[in-house]
């Protein structure tokens, strides 16, 4: 069964999703990296990790065989903790 995301989140990734750009040009480490097979050849996933604003944003690229990388979600993570000095 598909999981349906919440009103909350969908307003967090439409107001974040100018944000993927920066995340990427500024993110050096993979977060996590996934490899799966199927039919359509293997597939790798590459998730970056940011803060922003305050904001704890998450990107994934994917690519699937030997085709292009490209964009193929965001999540926003919510708010990061501050630390107090």
């Amino acid at each position: 069964m598909k999981q349906s995301r919440s009103k909350i989140q969908k307003y967090w990734r439409a107001k974040s999703l100018h944000y993927v750009p920066e995340v990427l040009s500024k993110t050096t480490t993979v977060q996590k990296e996934t490899r799966c097979y199927d039919p359509s050849g293997m597939r790798h996933l590459w998730s970056f990790v940011s803060i922003e604003e305050g904001n704890i944003l998450e990107v994934v690229v994917r690519q699937i065989g030997n085709q292009p990388k490209h964009f193929y979600s965001f999540v926003y993570k919510g708010v990061a903790p501050r630390i107090l000095s």
